[in-house]
């Protein structure tokens, strides 16, 4: 591990000794994209214990906002009726799942092989149903928040709307590439039920205090430090700093699962295509694998396809 950072650091340094030379012909932008997602104005919204959005609308004060979350805790649905039924359908697939196995264990036959096809869409229908539980659940648990599903669609707008923005700054200054100078993190991968047990057990970040942000956002009214005396507030610019420095953890993006960008993000000459067709040619490979091979790159990370900037697609996790 320490001789792969040692050889990112390299990199990175033989990258930033080469800008200066070519800075007469070349514009080269940077941003830091982590931070950009952290300082989205949607972020001040964003609860690091139960790992979803407040139900509200952005620029609220602490006192307009925990007046609407009061509201929406109020007139939220009772689920447990339809939790209670979702169990129920559960375990009614668990046990024919059961059932199957058991007959598969004293079945010689040919029909095994649609014992285990039919046992494959159970355990696909009963994967499906313990995530709706799991939503239900965190509504139901979590009335003034967004549950997971809501949750990952505002992450993805986040990071399709600081895309859109990148790339109108590039048409716009006439930038040649765009380098993310964001420190590499991997993401935490969180599912349904990370995200449902975020806050029971602790899952979250909880030395991440939205807050600071929400009350620089307001600016109606400062937030309370924890370490000054009782009642204390902190002017604008103290809020953003405090905040900054919390968003600043390497966890703290890969707990929002935001995608790992590169160190380019828009520019520059990929040759990985010219690197794999020869590869391919030297060792034989059709040139149908190649078009392929190139589909999936594509698919994996768009931001080096040569198109419009969009949001990178992770098929693992769908």
């Amino acid at each position: 591990m320490k001789s792969r950072l040692c050889g990112l650091a390299l990199i990175l340094i033989c990258i930033s000794l080469a800008l200066p030379l070519n800075a007469a012909d070349e514009k080269i932008a940077k941003i830091d994209m982590a931070l950009a997602a952290m300082l989205h104005p949607k972020m001040a919204l964003f609860d690091f214990q139960t790992l979803g959005f407040y139900k509200t609308p952005v620029g609220l004060n602490k006192t307009q906002r925990d007046k609407a979350m009061r509201k929406l805790v109020l007139e939220a649905p009772d689920l447990s009726s339809e939790i209670a039924q979702k169990n129920r359908d559960y375990e009614a697939v668990i046990r024919e799942s059961q059932a199957l196995f058991d007959a598969y264990l004293y079945d010689f036959t040919s029909t095994r092989i649609n014992i285990t096809a039919k046992r494959k869409e159970l355990e696909k229908k009963a994967a499906e149903i313990s995530r709706e539980i799991a939503e239900l659940t965190y509504r139901q648990n979590f009335p003034a928040y967004t549950p997971p599903s809501e949750t990952r669609k505002i992450i993805a707008e986040i990071e399709r709307e600081l895309l859109e923005i990148i790339e109108t700054l590039v048409e716009k200054e006439g930038f040649t590439a765009v380098l993310n100078n964001s420190v590499p993190y991997v993401p935490s991968q969180l599912s349904d039920d990370d995200r449902l047990q975020g806050y029971t057990q602790q899952r979250g970040l909880p030395f991440l205090n939205n807050s600071f942000y929400e009350a620089f956002l307001s600016e109606a009214e400062g937030t309370v430090n924890p370490e000054k005396s009782e009642g204390a507030q902190e002017p604008a610019a103290n809020q953003l700093i405090y905040w900054i420095g919390m968003i600043s953890q390497p966890e703290t993006a890969s707990k929002l699962n935001l995608f790992p960008y590169p160190l380019v993000i828009s520019g520059g000459t990929d040759i990985l295509p010219e690197v794999l067709k020869t590869l391919y040619t030297r060792y034989g490979i059709k040139d149908e694998k190649y078009e392929s091979a190139l589909s999936v790159l594509k698919l994996l990370n768009p931001l080096q396809s040569g198109t419009k900037l969009t949001v990178p697609v992770n098929i693992l996790n769908d």
